[in-house]
């Protein structure tokens, strides 16, 4: 994709799927900006592999810095994974005005799922002006926006958010957030 003064310019699924390539191989702790600039459709055919993915010290490969979906769409998201979403892992990241549309599914002992992030880790990430309208399943924790606030004594705030999909877990379930280690920052949400 093209870099404009330091930011990932995302125009289609096959740069969004080299986003979440590029995440997943990266440093721990390396930090990328990008932000949609049209609705991206992913066909909802192939699994998509979610943007960062959960780990412990040079393991973790979480999603940090910034994205910002402009307001537009990812349809067709189609992701089945231990920790489900468009991303999978975030730790200090701001993630903002994007909706997806589609299916998340995470199946197993201690998998999240949820439409925007599975997991939130660290104490400095936002969530702003996201929308849910997948449906989310899980064997243990899910939710429309965010699956797990772990690893953190302070919250992820939640604003300006809403789910208007199926949710289902088998431990916790919820439409804006499953579980929260720290104390709940949510505000205007539905």
């Amino acid at each position: 994709p093209a870099i404009v003064n330091g930011v990932y310019q995302i125009t289609s699924g096959s740069e969004l799927a080299w986003l979440a390539d590029t995440v997943n191989k990266a440093d721990s702790g390396a930090k990328f900006y990008a932000e949609l600039t049209d609705d991206i459709d992913l066909g909802g055919e192939k699994p998509f592999t979610p943007i960062g993915t959960f780990g412990y010290s040079s393991s973790d490969k979480s999603f940090s810095g910034s994205f910002n979906g402009n307001g537009h769409t990812v349809k067709g998201l189609n992701v089945n994974a231990q920790y489900a979403g468009l991303f999978g892992s975030i730790k200090d990241a701001k993630i903002k005005n994007v909706i997806v549309q589609g299916t998340v599914t995470a199946a197993g002992s201690n998998s999240y799922a949820a439409g925007i992030a599975a997991v939130a880790k660290g104490s400095s990430n936002s969530i702003t002006g996201c929308g849910n309208e997948t449906t989310v399943s899980s064997d243990y924790y899910a939710a429309g926006i965010l699956g797990s606030n772990s690893n953190s004594s302070t919250m992820t705030p939640i604003t300006g958010c809403y789910n208007s999909g199926s949710v289902s877990g088998k431990s916790r379930a919820a439409g804006i957030l499953a579980y929260d280690n720290g104390e709940a920052n949510i505000s205007d949400c539905y």
